[in-house]
């Protein structure tokens, strides 16, 4: 739902309240000297916090100032992107002060900035926003080196308060850094922790003052394999029940039913309107269709061949939609406007459908406990449409089959907001078995060492969404992916041929491919040598942890098949099989046979069903063990022998 700006490689969701998060910096003595950070503190570390200090005074439910300071040494280039040194405003916020010192090695000021020297622009360059973003150029020389920055950012809108990550993400050490919340005057304000039980995180909160802090805390290890950032690392989130969003101040808010009927009631309800002539469109494409399932498939299709996906951040600070009526007229939405839009077309022929907040991309669900705004996407929920199971709509998409979600928004807590106030519901989940990809075809070796194959592949579940789209890309592209992404691993690939057959209502996409892989098998005097699968190598790796922290989690499993008949040479033998392999453990099942159907004609079949889940951590180094055999045998080699 938002644009994203980058940032010295940095993206940033505006609809997350990012922009909102702005800190102040007191001029104080400090020895940046490199040589002053702790050994321990640098270890695993291509940055170090020196300090960072984040003062929110809430003056009142319509105004907040945030004062930060901070800094940084960053050790190496991969440190580079921890700088952060920008701020984001819009039109009723504004930065009173902004300024950075650059340090080098030693501790010795090499640079200032002032307010003038920062870079002002769009946040969301090429498309329709009204938010700006102050940010640093700074280009470094030699490392390390340490950045210190400060501004003072006052906003009309208290509806994002700003949250306090004191670990902003792994290879990052932090020597101080704190949060100080200064309730003026006493107003309702809401404190949800999560995940601060295992860290040294400091509660020095008194009387209206909120306030906690983190000290020495070492860099973290990124692991393979493990669980998301924002389920292991402390998270602290501030809101007031009752809240200012660009001029609009809310009712009471005490749970998510109260949050839901307010910004349905305020932000959403007035945007809905379509001309006369779009309502009698509509009306007349459904007219002869009497399943409310079919209409509703209708209108999402009508809305995809009119429609495509523009950011746009004006209005309500990112979170208000633009009205229906114009995005009938201009063409284009962002997610909001485009599922307002798909609800005010389904409003006109009678289907009942609900918005729908949540966070998309990387799994996360909504919070709970914290009954703000949270999320960074919009979809659409329509209650018990399908036989009485609720149907879920992707409008940013013009090729997306109806009622398909993908792993863009599948599986999490998300907020759906009904006539009666805001409800939490959970999107569907793929299940591993479903998500499918199945490969059958006919393959054959020439004296050379030279394969041809006819393939045909079909996906299914998350594997659909993951492969739909390349029937739409050019014959260049196509190569490119087959011979770059699918088939990396191959050298001499042709594609000769390939035709699809895109299965909406089934979720089945099916590729048809006539394809070359020059000098495959290669020729050792009698004996030819080859990798008899060529077409399923597993591509992931998993390496073994002495010191693993973390538990595994396995995101998301799917589920194998290959079928291949292997015609070899005219005048070359397998003189020996290699015996069945079957591994099965709780991570899933592996299986491989090649088995003879004549003196020239192979058949290997693969099984590899991998199961989503978590698991202690104990787990992980067995989990690398499985894989390691999988990859063994993916690229297990046979010898066929020529009679001659």
């Amino acid at each position: 739902m938002g644009a994203i700006f980058n940032a010295m490689n940095l993206k940033i969701t505006l609809f997350l309240g990012v922009y909102f998060v702005h800190l102040f910096l007191n001029a104080q003595d400090f020895n940046f000297a490199v040589k002053k950070i702790p050994d321990s503190l640098q270890t695993k570390a291509n940055a170090v916090l020196r300090y960072c200090r984040n003062e929110i005074i809430i003056h009142d439910e319509k105004e907040i100032t945030q004062n930060f300071s901070k800094a940084i040494t960053v050790l190496n280039e991969e440190g580079d992107h921890f700088v952060d040194a920008y701020t984001f405003y819009s039109n009723d916020s504004k930065i009173s002060k902004i300024e950075a010192v650059i340090y080098n090695a030693q501790g010795f000021e090499i640079r200032k900035y002032k307010k003038k020297d920062f870079i002002d622009q769009s946040a969301t360059s090429g498309f329709y926003s009204d938010h700006r973003v102050k940010y640093l150029r700074f280009t470094p020389r030699s490392y390390p080196y340490t950045v210190q920055f400060q501004y003072t950012f006052k906003t009309e809108s208290t509806a994002f308060i700003p949250s306090w990550m004191p670990i902003e993400d792994y290879s990052i050490s932090v020597q101080s850094k704190e949060v100080i919340v200064k309730n003026e005057n006493n107003l309702h304000l809401k404190v949800t922790e999560n995940n601060l039980e295992n860290f040294s995180v400091q509660n020095l909160s008194s009387g209206t003052t909120i306030r906690y802090k983190l000290e020495n805390q070492k860099a973290v290890k990124r692991e393979s394999y493990s669980p998301s950032f924002n389920k292991i690392y402390p998270l602290v989130k501030f809101n007031l029940d009752k809240f200012t969003l660009k001029g609009y101040t809310s009712n009471a808010i005490n749970n998510w039913k109260d949050f839901g009927k307010w910004i349905r009631n305020y932000l959403y309800e007035s945007q809905l309107e379509l001309s006369p002539e779009t309502i009698n469109t509509i009306r007349d494409l459904v007219k002869n269709e009497t399943d409310p399932l079919q209409k509703a498939k209708l209108v999402y299709e009508f809305m995809q061949n009119k429609t495509r996906y523009v950011f746009v951040g004006i209005g309500i600070g990112g979170w208000q939609p633009t009205k229906a009526s114009d995005v009938d007229r201009l063409g284009y939405g962002d997610c909001k406007g485009l599922s307002n839009y798909t609800k005010a077309l389904l409003d006109a022929v009678g289907i009942e459908s609900n918005w729908v907040i949540l966070y998309a991309n990387e799994k996360r669900d909504f919070d709970k406990d914290f009954n703000g705004l949270q999320g960074n996407h919009m979809i659409l929920n329509l209650p018990k449409l399908n036989k009485g199971e609720d149907v879920w709509l992707e409008c940013t998409s013009q090729s997306l089959p109806f009622g398909f979600l993908g792993d863009f928004t599948d599986d999490r807590e998300v907020l759906v907001l009904e006539k009666e106030g805001g409800v939490l519901k959970h999107t569907p989940k793929y299940l591993d078995k479903n998500n499918k990809r199945q490969i059958v075809g006919v393959v054959n070796i020439d004296d050379n060492g030279n394969l041809s194959a006819n393939l045909s592949i079909g996906s299914t579940g998350i594997l659909y969404g993951d492969t739909y789209r390349i029937e739409t890309h050019t014959k260049k592209e196509l190569d490119k992916f087959y011979k770059s992404s699918r088939w990396y691993y191959n050298n001499n690939v042709t594609i000769d041929n390939v035709s699809f057959e895109n299965k909406k209502d089934s979720r089945s996409f099916h590729e048809n491919i006539q394809l070359r892989l020059g000098e495959y098998g290669t020729v050792l005097g009698e004996e030819m040598i080859l990798r008899i699968n060529a077409f399923s190598m597993f591509k992931a790796s998993a390496k073994k942890e002495t010191y693993r922290k973390l538990p595994l989690k396995i995101k998301s499993g799917f589920n194998q098949t290959d079928s291949l008949q292997i015609q070899l040479p005219e005048n070359y033998s397998i003189t020996r099989l290699p015996p069945q392999k079957i591994i099965k453990n709780k991570f899933g099942v592996y299986e491989i046979l090649v088995s003879k159907i004549d003196d020239k004609t192979l058949k290997y079949t693969r099984h590899f069903y991998v199961k989503e889940g978590e698991y202690v951590k104990e787990d992980y180094n067995v989990y690398c063990d499985f894989i390691k055999e999988v990859k063994k045998y993916d690229n297990l080699k046979i010898a066929i022998k020529n009679k001659l």
